[in-house]
């Protein structure tokens, strides 16, 4: 896979959606730290991440559990050293594809005006609107027709 850039991890990340709370605040530590040259590895103590998410290390652990039940990380314990994490840069790819796709299916659904639900009865008219022709066309309808 690719490197790609802070910025971009930050954004698989929020697309994916698949997080929420303590799983997601450690998602986004781990994706902060990760080196993507080393196949998206870090190594930061559970103490260094409840530093940098707020959130106790007891609760970062049921979260890193939780994240590798989904298969967003993988984590292995190094021999007298602190949790060594492998984040899923594939899976997590796979989830901020399939969001973005049903975002955009939403999206073109709800731009179709037959589709439209109107409060109260309403009724949606639209006006279409012809291309000008003519430059003296488009000076009549600026200035608000013939005079």
């Amino acid at each position: 896979m690719k490197t790609t850039s802070l910025f971009n991890l930050m954004l698989l990340a929020r697309d994916a959606r698949s997080t929420k709370g303590a799983e997601r605040g450690l998602l986004y530590a781990l994706l902060m730290r990760c080196r993507p040259d080393q196949n998206y590895s870090c190594f930061p103590s559970y103490r260094r991440l409840g530093i940098d998410t707020g959130y106790d290390p007891a609760t970062l652990k049921r979260a890193a559990k939780a994240l590798q039940d989904k298969g967003l990380i993988f984590r292995r314990t190094r021999l007298n050293r602190s949790t060594i994490f492998f984040i899923n840069m594939a899976v997590l790819a796979d989830q901020a594809a399939a969001n973005r796709a049903a975002d955009k299916a939403e999206r073109e659904g709800a731009l179709d005006t037959n589709n439209v639900d109107l409060p109260f009865g309403a009724t949606l008219e639209v006006e279409r609107l012809e291309a000008v022709e003519s430059e003296e066309t488009c000076e009549e309808w600026i200035s608000g027709g013939k005079q």
